[in-house]
């Protein structure tokens, strides 16, 4: 490998590396617990949405406003470069590039799939109408399925650092 591809692939690996770590950071603007801050945007909107819904009938009137989280679509985008850099070692970035797709994509299914419910479930009565039953819903509902679908924070801090490792053992072989 001449030395200006591999200072590149260097220089990549180490922005990986700090951009997975970037989550656990609570200054960061990756850290994961943006995902949890839309939500909780998302669950205050919901009574005023209720309202509209319950004179329209319409369930579409009250979720539609409910979608697209941009901490899970820069995750998606940045999967996407990573596939792409020409830079990364391709075992590593085809890893990455995958855990990070299927994480967006298992992610957001399951936020818009929780979110409807709650928002049927409210329309229809069945949940109580206040802001803390609503929020406390959402955050059981959410984190029960990413935990089953193994996308809790714990699992996923667990496949960052291993991904890290991956990183690691790279770099230490191009010694």
């Amino acid at each position: 490998m001449n030395q200006e591809y591999q200072r590149q692939t260097i220089k990549k690996l180490v922005w990986l590396s700090d951009w997975m770590i970037s989550e656990m950071d609570s200054t960061s603007d990756n850290y994961w617990d943006k995902h949890s801050k839309f939500i909780y945007e998302k669950t205050g909107q919901i009574l005023s949405l209720l309202e509209v819904a319950k004179i329209s009938k319409d369930l579409d009137s009250m979720t539609g406003e409910l979608w697209v989280d941009p901490w899970l679509y820069r995750q998606l985008n940045i999967s996407n470069l990573i596939f792409t850099d020409p830079f990364l070692p391709k075992h590593l970035r085809e890893k990455v590039s995958k855990f990070y797709g299927e994480r967006v994509n298992t992610m957001s299914t399951i936020y818009t799939t929780v979110m409807t419910k709650l928002c049927s479930d409210l329309l229809k009565g069945k949940l109580k109408d206040t802001d803390s039953e609503i929020k406390m819903t959402a955050w059981i509902r959410l984190n029960d399925s990413y935990h089953k679908k193994n996308w809790g924070w714990e699992k996923t801090h667990k496949k960052i650092e291993s991904f890290r490792n991956d990183i690691e053992k790279y770099l230490t072989s191009l010694k």
